[in-house]
């Protein structure tokens, strides 16, 4: 089940349409890095962590459908079938800032950077109360600020 921002009755729209960022020939590096680490998540986590590990990598597959990442390069980074890609980037949905700050291999005072900086929306709660982000804003964000002193 999606996780829904506790304030609104509606997903937000990611904000990919102003992320400056066009369709890729190749998978960003920083984007791979992500991909392969929520990989390995969902193949070690345990217990309720696997099937948020599962969502969480099935929501970054949407988010680089999105920006345009391409499908090839990144089935074929995760040695899987180009129409396995397809199925599971179906659904959108938002990432806790906590989970990608460690997959991302970054703190999350850094992803909060991002947000005072402009790269990503305000952030919205899951019915948790856990500060979440739409995945395809935190994997533009990640994208516009690779290479950056963190």
């Amino acid at each position: 089940m999606n996780d829904i921002p506790a304030e609104s009755s509606e997903r937000r729209t990611p904000r990919t349409h102003d992320a400056n960022i066009q369709p890729a020939e190749e998978l960003h590096p920083a984007v791979g890095a992500v991909l392969l680490a929520a990989a390995q998540d969902s193949v070690t986590a345990r217990g309720a962590r696997r099937r948020e590990a599962f969502r969480t990598a099935r929501f970054l597959l949407a988010g680089c459908r999105l920006l345009g990442q391409p499908r090839s390069s990144i089935a074929e980074l995760l040695g899987v079938r180009m129409d396995t890609i397809s199925s599971r980037s179906s659904v959108e949905g938002d990432i806790h800032v906590g989970t990608f700050a460690r997959l991302a291999g970054v703190d999350v005072a850094v992803v909060e950077e991002w947000r005072h900086r402009g790269d990503l929306p305000a952030p919205t709660f899951d019915l948790s109360g856990r500060v979440v982000y739409p995945a395809a804003d935190l994997l533009a964000a990640l994208i516009r600020n690779h290479g950056q002193r963190w």
